[in-house]
């Protein structure tokens, strides 16, 4: 039966509808069609082409950047308001009403303004719809999830769900009048697919403590212990990935008091059934991924359980049959590097640090907001001009790894000793006289409002220590993308520094390993040969061009008369 279902309307039947609506000034037709047909300009995307639903524009239109989309964020902002209330003109529920008399008296009795801003969209949802407050259930708060979904640009509806709920709540308890109907909080969150170690056998938890400790301080009598303490982070990746082979192991069906020790987990049998595991999942882990928990198997029962050859061999055997792990620079991250041909994007990027400072010393020298802007100014540019590892970096402690030798007017040091890094070599580099110079702006106008007194971290917490890790990660990924449009995690700085230097000195893979301290140069070569080939073809390139006739000229194409 051929399928005579109508076609989705699209944006440019949108605009259509707009031009012949005549209860729209001339302005606001105006605003709204110009509104349009810009963010399918800035989505690469022909009106004809996207649907008028806001549901399925939800995600592109809310990636947009100012950075990405060359305009301002009070600019962007109105297009986008404009362009959802294009799409929302012709429908009913606008939250843009005011409070029926019932509905404000409620308002109006909320403590705060956290509770006034967190449940304002939904109580003029319900008032809209002529709800009264105790009609008020959990049919209703499901209706306004969807209501979300389906007509706004709401980035995360399911937290404004919760949240909305969990207000909700606190304002029957707290609140005189307020409906007793209490909501029920929803929960989002993924089932566990990891079985805690706690739920082990205590002999398998006791063995895998003692191997831990084994690896943390070793023995200096023991003749088979390891060569070097491991450091926490490490020891920690060991827990972590002993959990997750041990509920790759039950997940095969496997009852865990068939754990009773570390020997039973790396039994040749039991590893088969932790990579069938694995391998048999939709979404497959990445080889890499399944090499290191092969490794840690085979440690383990080499270093710690002291199988015999036929059993290490039988091990190996199940590491060879796993996936190769692809060597070189990853397809993604060569398409990050490749958008820095243009010279523009390259600029922007490299301008950021500059850009960002300025904008704090523009907020004010006391402010906290101007006071984390000149904190991230700083982090991106440590990662430009000392591309050491996110993890170093939040270590450094000014006196400690950020020394100067002699007067004010030295550059500082970067000075990170072997036992603090991955591959256990020293990292010792002499900053820029413009990096020397921001550092000391920031720790005279800014870090004092970020911590305690005496808190000698160069991004530290507030509540003393460090900036967590992922914190700092997101927080400049965040900002990368608002001002310059578009994704590069902290690491790929890394990528880009070995790139920028070898576009000018190709082949130096020495000056490169030094840079981001691989310990072995085949780890350099292995990343970064591939970045040679399109210099190469330039010097070819130009090889050939010097070798041509300057007096031959190759043969222009004719333009067609129309």
């Amino acid at each position: 039966m051929p399928d005579t279902a109508p076609l989705t309307r699209t944006l440019a039947d949108l605009l259509i509808d707009l031009e012949q609506d005549s209860s729209l000034s001339a302005d606001r037709r105006r605003d709204l069609k110009s509104a349009v047909r810009r963010i399918c300009e800035l989505l690469g995307r022909d009106p004809a082409s996207l649907p008028a639903a806001i549901a399925a524009l939800r995600s592109a239109v809310n990636d947009l950047t100012p950075g990405g989309a060359g305009v301002s964020a009070k600019t962007l902002q109105n297009l986008r308001s404009n362009f959802l209330a294009a799409l929302r003109h012709s429908a009913a529920g606008s939250t843009k009403v005011g409070l029926t008399p019932a509905w404000q008296a409620l308002y109006d009795r909320l403590p705060d303004k956290r509770s006034r801003d967190g449940l304002s969209r939904f109580l003029r949802f319900c008032s809209a719809r002529g709800l009264e407050p105790e009609a008020v259930d959990d049919a209703v708060i499901e209706a306004f999830v969807a209501w979300l979904g389906n007509a706004t640009l709401v980035r995360k509806p399911r937290e404004l769900h919760r949240r909305s709920c969990r207000l909700w709540n606190a304002a029957v308890d707290s609140v005189p009048g307020w409906p007793a109907q209490r909501l029920a909080v929803p929960d989002y969150r993924q089932p566990r697919r990891t079985v805690p170690l706690s739920d082990l056998p205590i002999s398998f938890r006791q063995d895998v403590e003692r191997y831990l400790g084994w690896l943390t301080d070793p023995d200096p009598f023991d003749d088979e212990r390891p060569r070097t303490a491991l450091k926490p982070r490490t020891v920690k990746l060991r827990r972590d990935l002993i959990g997750l082979a041990v509920s790759a192991w039950i997940g095969r069906g496997h009852d865990c008091e068939g754990l009773g020790s570390l020997g039973d987990l790396v039994a040749v049998e039991a590893a088969k059934e932790v990579f069938r595991f694995y391998l048999a999942q939709n979404k497959q882990r990445s080889p890499a991924f399944l090499h290191n928990l092969a490794q840690l198997l085979f440690s383990i029962a080499r270093e710690w359980v002291r199988a015999d050859e036929a059993h290490l061999e039988g091990l190996r055997h199940v590491r060879r049959h796993l996936p190769p792990v692809p060597t070189g620079m990853t397809d993604k991250n060569r398409a990050l590097l490749r958008q820095f041909e243009d010279p523009e994007t390259l600029r922007r990027l490299l301008n950021l640090p500059r850009k960002l400072l300025a904008a704090a010393g523009k907020d004010g020298a006391k402010g906290k907001r101007a006071a984390i802007k000149a904190q991230l100014a700083l982090a991106f540019e440590f990662r430009l001009m000392a591309p050491i590892r996110m993890v170093n970096l939040i270590d450094v402690r000014v006196g400690h790894e950020l020394v100067r030798v002699g007067n004010h007017s030295r550059p500082y040091r970067l000075v990170i000793a072997a036992t603090e890094t991955k591959n256990t070599e020293p990292i010792e580099f002499e900053l820029p006289a413009e990096l020397s110079d921001m550092i000391d702006l920031y720790l005279r106008d800014h870090h004092p409002l970020l911590t305690r007194p005496g808190n000698p971290y160069l991004f530290p917490a507030a509540a003393g220590g460090h900036k967590a890790q992922g914190t700092l990660s997101q927080q400049l990924q965040g900002l990368l993308y608002t001002h310059l449009g578009f994704k590069m995690t902290p690491y790929q700085f890394r990528h880009l520094s070995a790139w920028l230097y070898l576009r000018r000195r190709p082949g130096d893979f020495v000056t490169v390993q030094k840079l981001l301290g691989h310990k072995n140069i085949k780890t350099t070569m292995n990343f970064y040969a591939g970045l040679d080939t399109t210099t190469a073809a330039r010097h070819y390139d130009a090889l050939i061009a010097e070798e041509r006739d300057p007096d031959e000229t190759p043969p222009r194409p004719r333009r067609r008369r129309s």
